[in-house]
């Protein structure tokens, strides 16, 4: 493994799907909608939800639960979950890394269609689901499909030129 092509891109390739993730995530509309009475619903979760959670009702409630300990706004400070965010994309893009050399393609962008195969194969492991369980609307996994499958095929154009440049042999 070439340290310097890992070290790059993992950087490089961290702040690509850092940058699409916000692309994809603030610019694409999705049907996440805000509730009637937002304070009465949190109130009621506060009340029957103990700890923070992902909780299920078979009627077809799936509530992901994520209060701060203060019950204040966790929209007025995003810094610390874009860092955590950040650093999370910096750890896929160093797998990714460590994946691009065991890719037999003769160029950067069939190196990148590969990834993208890779990402349906994931959507249609994880994201897909989402759909038939937990009744997840098709606007909301349409935008995760194109989140997920652009980052990895962005991710191997990317690391696949960074790949040819810093590691041309491999």
């Amino acid at each position: 493994m070439n340290v310097k092509f890992l070290a790059i891109g993992t950087l490089v390739g961290g702040i690509v799907l850092f940058l699409w993730g916000g692309l994809t995530h603030g610019l694409v509309h999705v049907q996440v909608r805000e509730f009637r009475d937002a304070q009465a619903v949190v109130r009621v979760l506060h009340e029957n939800a103990p700890e923070n959670a992902v909780y299920f009702a078979p009627q077809g409630a799936f509530v992901s639960v994520a209060f701060l300990p203060d019950m204040s706004d966790k929209t007025k400070d995003l810094t610390p979950m874009l860092i955590r965010q950040l650093l999370t994309d910096m750890l896929a893009a160093a797998l990714l890394c460590l994946v691009l050399p065991g890719i037999v393609a003769a160029t950067v962008l069939r190196r990148a269609l590969w990834l993208g195969l890779f990402g349906l194969a994931f959507v249609a492991l994880k994201i897909l689901p989402y759909s038939t369980w937990y009744g997840f609307s098709a606007p909301f996994i349409g935008m995760e499909v194109f989140d997920v499958v652009g980052k990895l095929f962005l991710a191997g154009l990317v690391l696949g030129a960074l790949m040819k440049k810093l590691a041309p042999a491999a």
